[in-house]
């Protein structure tokens, strides 16, 4: 079948007016809900029973927090937490004398790790093991993959 040169071909129909698309209705307004009652408070005012604050009381505080400043910022000297595996001092005595406390010994033995000393880490946790693997329940998992990882078996 061939198409007639001289034939037209109809238009597609055109898309609808503005006046021809009906809008829909103005939603109502919402209808407001209270799930608290207002409860009506009087406006906050300066009791005047109670007593102000002065300038020198001002200027006192201020020099307090200025005096006070440089030993927050500032750690003091010979503190007990710089030493070189991090440990402080009671601590270091506590396991020097022999302690049977096996949550101290596991905690030493993961700062030693940390710290490079496997040797004394593997010491440490050997203790754990050897004393009462149960020791925590908390910590119990976490000191056999230390264990493993240092290569001591119970």
């Amino acid at each position: 079948m061939r198409a007639d040169p001289g034939a037209t071909i109809p238009a597609p129909p055109l898309p609808p007016v503005a006046s021809d698309v009906k809008t829909p209705p103005e939603p109502a307004s919402p209808t407001p809900v209270r799930l608290v009652p207002r409860v009506e408070t009087p406006e906050l005012t300066w009791d005047p029973r109670w007593r102000r604050v002065s300038a020198g009381e001002m200027v006192g505080a201020g020099l307090f927090a200025a005096a006070a400043l440089p030993f927050a910022i500032i750690p003091p000297l010979g503190s007990s937490y710089n030493t070189r595996s991090g440990f402080d001092e009671s601590a270091r005595n506590a396991l020097r004398l022999g302690t049977p406390d096996a949550l101290l010994h596991f905690h030493a033995a993961v700062v030693f790790d940390a710290a490079g000393q496997a040797d004394r880490a593997r010491d440490e946790i050997g203790t754990v093991l050897a004393g009462n693997p149960w020791f925590s329940a908390r910590y119990h998992d976490q000191a056999l993959a230390l264990a493993q990882k240092l290569g001591v078996t119970r």
